[in-house]
């Protein structure tokens, strides 16, 4: 199994998430790189986020997402309340 690390950014990580250090996890991305497309992440790996709480990026990256499923999937879905996802295409 490949498992990939992508961060919020990587000289605060590298600063201040002692697990991310002692593990000696290599960084594949930093979370823009990703939402950009600069460095797609593959189908078929487990994808570990680290966030070490940049503001910006939390108000940013559900759109991102949501673009990038889309684009990904082909159909659009609305995300409602917690634990719930409707389909906008009736069915």
């Amino acid at each position: 199994m490949h498992n990939l690390l992508v961060v919020d950014t990587r000289a605060t990580v590298l600063k201040e998430a002692g697990e991310v250090l002692l593990s000696g996890a290599k960084i594949y991305a930093e979370l823009g790189e990703v939402l950009a497309g600069a460095k797609p992440v593959p189908r078929g790996v487990t994808t570990v986020f680290k966030s070490v709480g940049i503001a910006i990026e939390d108000i940013v990256a559900p759109s991102g997402l949501r673009a990038g499923a889309c684009s990904a999937w082909g159909e659009i879905v609305e995300v409602g309340p917690i634990g719930t996802v409707e389909d906008t295409h009736g069915g």
